[in-house]
């Protein structure tokens, strides 16, 4: 089995846009994720302004950054 690293690269994946929350990346539990998404050479982004309960606004707001990063995939992050 490849790891998700591998599997991304092999498809030719370069930046991901990682949706989570603030809280997550700030103890370190997305940094597993983001570890292996550069030792494959993939690039990422964040967007962890996301709430228990997603809002209008959280959903715009990704949306906005996602066309900014020019990301070509979304990895949701969640605890």
């Amino acid at each position: 089995m490849q790891s998700l690293g591998a599997e991304l690269a092999s498809k030719e994946l370069k930046k991901a846009l990682i949706v989570t929350d603030g809280v997550l990346v700030e103890v370190g539990l997305v940094s597993k994720l983001t570890d292996e998404l550069t030792a494959h050479g993939i690039d990422y982004a964040f967007y962890d302004g996301v709430q228990p309960n997603p809002t209008e606004k959280n959903i715009e707001d990704g949306l906005t950054l996602l066309a900014q990063s020019n990301a070509d995939f979304v990895i949701s992050f969640g605890g």
